[in-house]
């Protein structure tokens, strides 16, 4: 392995990884090298995304959470969270069923 890492990075089929936190900025940097050029201009290509201004007005660099997480949608996808379904409320559920009854009664 090299520098201490504990991944081998040539060899990038042997790389599992298990948890969307074990990617970090060097093992981006280490991986997209490793891939070639083309990767690496892609992950400059993230990072360069223009972003919006925040609430005072200001330009901000895009955080390492999106770079990580566009990282593992492109390489690693089932280590994406998956958004969860709203459930509905128990107001929404009551006011859905009162309409079902309108309905079938007519009014």
């Amino acid at each position: 392995m090299e520098n201490g890492f504990k991944y081998d990075f040539n060899n990038l089929d042997s790389i599992v990884l298990d948890n969307i936190n074990d990617i970090d900025k060097p093992f981006v940097f280490k991986y997209c090298k490793a891939k070639g050029e083309a990767d690496l201009e892609w992950a400059f290509g993230v990072l360069d995304t223009p972003q919006k201004e925040d609430k005072n007005g200001v330009l901000r660099d895009t955080s390492f959470m999106k770079v990580r997480r566009e990282f593992a949608k492109r390489y690693f996808p089932h280590l994406v969270p998956v958004k969860k379904v709203e459930e509905p409320t128990l107001k929404k559920m009551i006011a859905e069923e009162l309409k079902r009854i309108r309905e079938q009664r007519g009014e």
